[in-house]
């Protein structure tokens, strides 16, 4: 459990699955370890998730909901938050806000969740067209002197939602986090930001820098604060924009894209999906007008 912890920080996120699913195995059969279950199916969707694997993440958490003691509030709320993750994943807003809602509003939250989970606060108050200066803020206080893996997607969060000169300016900080700590899935996240806001910034030959940083780390890891999917979508966007398109790349994000819609996304929710999240909605408009066929 712990090693795939270990190895999901490092973006090798094949490996903590595997770790993790070891660590389920082991749980077999064994009596009086109900609270060891219950984390092992939160991080198992953690694992899942970080491979866009979002239905076995939802399995994986209707598990831990069920079997979650009901004075264990603390670790139900983990299960909450990364339900309205999945759920802002699939474009659900209003059905996300409600899961972290039921998240935050546990009693005795320790700081350190209470962080993480208004980091998802601040993207969906961004989403719902809401002020996100108060999240912000209070994320800042939550965060006071910390140089944690944590703080650093606080980092990116906030470049989502902040114009580009400021987003920059957070962006530049998270990679010299990340280099410092030498935390790969971290730098690919924070290439792939830095790429949207100087591209946002008119800067294309920049961004393309930092694309094509991101696509050799996406080589050997998964990034943590963005998905794999984002990766190839920002680079084939920072490609158009330096004049050098490449329709290859742009028919690779959209498989990877129709994968997940297909496999990943209950039918309930794939229109939300494609249609309400801003990142599929950018690959489809892009594919169509390419001539692709999509869905």
């Amino acid at each position: 459990h712990n090693r795939g912890v270990c190895l999901a920080a490092l973006g090798l996120a094949e490996a903590a699955l595997e770790a993790q699913l070891q660590a389920g195995r082991l749980l077999e059969g064994m009596q009086g370890v109900v609270g060891r279950l219950v984390h092992h199916c939160n991080n198992l969707a953690l694992r899942y998730h970080d491979l866009e694997r979002y239905r076995e993440a939802q399995q994986a958490l209707e598990q831990a909901l069920q079997i979650v003691p009901e004075e264990w509030g603390w670790t139900r709320a983990f299960s909450e938050y990364q339900m309205a993750r999945l759920y802002g994943v699939w474009g659900e807003w209003a059905l996300a806000w409600d899961w972290l809602g039921r998240a935050l509003g546990e009693p005795d939250l320790p700081r350190r969740d209470e962080a993480t989970y208004r980091i998802l606060g601040l993207l969906l108050a961004h989403r719902r067209g809401e002020k996100t200066g108060p999240w912000i803020k209070k994320l800042n206080e939550l965060f006071a002197g910390e140089q944690s893996q944590a703080y650093g997607r606080f980092l990116l969060a906030k470049a989502r939602v902040l114009p580009p000169k400021q987003a920059l300016k957070s962006l530049q900080e998270a990679l010299k986090l990340a280099q410092q700590n030498d935390w790969p899935a971290l730098l690919a996240a924070t290439h792939t930001l830095y790429a949207q806001a100087l591209l946002q910034a008119r800067r294309p030959h920049e961004a393309l820098g930092h694309t094509q940083s991101a696509m050799r780390l996406l080589q050997t890891y998964w990034p943590t604060g963005c998905s794999r999917l984002e990766v190839l979508w920002t680079h084939h966007c920072a490609q158009a924009a330096h004049h050098q398109s490449d329709k290859a790349l742009l028919r690779q994000a959209l498989a990877h894209l129709l994968q997940i819609a297909e496999n990943q996304v209950p039918p309930q929710h794939r229109q939300s999906f494609l249609n309400q999240n801003p990142l599929p909605k950018g690959v489809l408009e892009a594919a169509r007008a390419a001539g692709m066929a999509t869905l």
